[in-house]
């Protein structure tokens, strides 16, 4: 049985109708260049010759050698007028009739079965490539919680999102984007809780045409960034199932890239990067205590080195007398700034950090640990820095890691270098100076029309009680991104 063409069909010289299966497949083979992992496999299918093709290890061999191949065989004589899907033992299939589109098919590891005489193949689903089983995450580990995260197949992301969001409410729309990779990734949404704005949003930026390539989650996300060139990350990436979950049901939208064990959440509001997946696995009380501190730590880490080098600079009545006496008896063999004394030891830490992440595991560990230690001695030893200095930046360290979001690492480090220069050139005005125009900046910035300091400004009591509390999401039905003063 053939089945028609419909109007708005592609050109002729596109169109798969008239071609034998010779024909057929040499016009696949020019496409992709006579590539050598192509399979072609010249068939009887009905009583009518046909033709398979798919690339190897791209296609499942096994299900098409038992399934597809099996069948054929022991069908084509006995039902010849029966039309070649209701044959195939394949879950999913459609029909193509435009050789673009099959190509398209093909390379991302379907199979094509053409029958001579049709006006359209048949696109088998036999992706079968080989992949990493679900794992513990690693960016965003927690002690209590699902040991899960998100791999590089689309597919096995979008069955974890369904695993923990039992509702007939997701959405899941499909895109193709990339004019040479054409990757695939898919935008996720609960229907009634998302706005439609930002749904259209982000369907239109990521359907841009000027995308040229993807490159995993990270071209995704600057795509969906509130500026070209952010200080702050507005679009929130994470690897945790859980977490998408989490904030579909806060009226979110996430988007799935292939090969990319990562997704991309809009909107984006400051608060989240400061919140972790364990902080509703734990007791609220605790859980309550250690986002204070959080908060605080990473005030810490930004301004510790430029609040000590105002202090030893030019406010030494901020300084305990006994104290101040032995920071002078320190810095009497230093011979450099206090300035550039902790720009010298956070440069060389953010390079032994550095080092530890490029390193195998082991030797990484070992690196940053006796590294630190020893060039932190021989430093003290050989006169370059003061103790003093190296606590300081030891802490500042340490007050970094507490922080869940590595999306904030870099505006940590820049914000830092801002605040430290300032420090050094007007003290404790300087600093203050900085931090309230980091502020105000903090306050001009939106994600998809939400305010980025919300649920602070605006204040929102749905936003607030999961801000520097822990709320608890089980007996809360309220969507707290709907509050935020969405600008349609």
């Amino acid at each position: 049985m053939r089945r028609h063409k419909k109007s708005g069909v592609p050109a002729k010289q596109d169109s798969i109708s008239g071609h034998t299966t010779v024909e057929f497949a040499a016009l696949i083979r020019k496409r992709l260049g006579d590539p050598p992992d192509l399979v072609v496999r010249h068939l009887i299918m009905g009583g009518s010759p046909a033709v398979l093709l798919f690339l190897d290890r791209l296609a499942d061999t096994k299900l098409l050698s038992e399934t597809v191949l099996e069948t054929i065989v022991r069908d084509s004589a006995s039902s010849p007028g029966v039309p070649p899907a209701a044959q195939i033992p394949i879950a999913a299939v459609r029909y193509r009739s435009s050789l673009d589109e099959s190509v398209e098919d093909l390379l991302g590891g379907k199979s094509l079965l053409f029958r001579e005489g049709d006006d359209e193949c048949l696109v088998l689903d036999t992706f079968g490539p080989r992949t990493r089983n679900v794992e513990e995450p690693t960016a965003e580990t927690v002690v209590r919680g699902p040991r899960e995260s998100f791999v590089e197949n689309i597919g096995d992301n979008a069955a974890l999102v369904r695993l923990g969001l039992k509702n007939a409410a997701l959405r899941v729309r499909e895109l193709h984007i990339g004019e040479h990779t054409k990757t695939t990734v898919y935008v996720l949404y609960v229907d009634g809780l998302a706005m439609p704005s930002v749904i259209e949003e982000v369907v239109r930026r990521l359907g841009g045409r000027q995308i040229k390539r993807v490159a995993g989650h990270g071209t995704v996300a600057r795509q969906l960034q509130a500026s070209p060139y952010p200080l702050f990350p507005t679009a929130l990436v994470t690897e945790r199932p859980d977490r998408v979950v989490a904030g579909l049901l806060e009226g979110r939208v996430a988007v799935l890239v292939d090969r990319t064990p990562f997704s991309v959440m809009v909107p984006s509001v400051f608060v989240e990067h400061l919140q972790s997946p364990e902080d509703y696995y734990e007791n609220r009380m605790l859980q309550g205590i250690i986002r204070i501190i959080r908060y605080t730590m990473l005030h810490l880490a930004i301004l510790g080195p430029a609040l000590y080098v105002a202090s030893v600079t030019f406010h030494h009545e901020m300084i305990p007398t006994p104290l101040l006496v032995t920071l002078l008896n320190q810095r009497e063999v230093v011979p450099f700034p206090a300035a550039l004394e902790a720009l010298i030891m956070g440069f060389v830490f953010e390079g032994l950090r550095e080092a530890g992440v490029r390193l195998p595991r082991p030797m990484g560990q070992a690196v940053s640990i006796v590294g630190g230690i020893v060039l932190g001695q021989a430093a003290i030893t050989a006169g370059i820095v003061s103790p003093a200095m190296v606590i300081v930046v030891g802490f500042t360290a340490i007050a970094s890691f507490t922080v869940p979001s590595l999306s904030l690492n870099a505006p940590q480090l820049i914000l830092r270098v801002a605040f430290l220069l300032g420090a050094a050139v007007l003290g404790l005005y300087g600093v203050i100076v900085l931090y309230l125009f980091v502020l105000g900046h903090l306050l001009s910035i939106r994600s998809f029309g939400v305010p980025y300091f919300f649920p602070l400004v605006p204040i929102s009591k749905a936003g607030m009680m999961d801000t520097f509390v822990v709320s608890r999401p089980e007996v809360q039905d309220l969507n707290p991104i709907e509050q935020g003063g969405i600008d349609d």
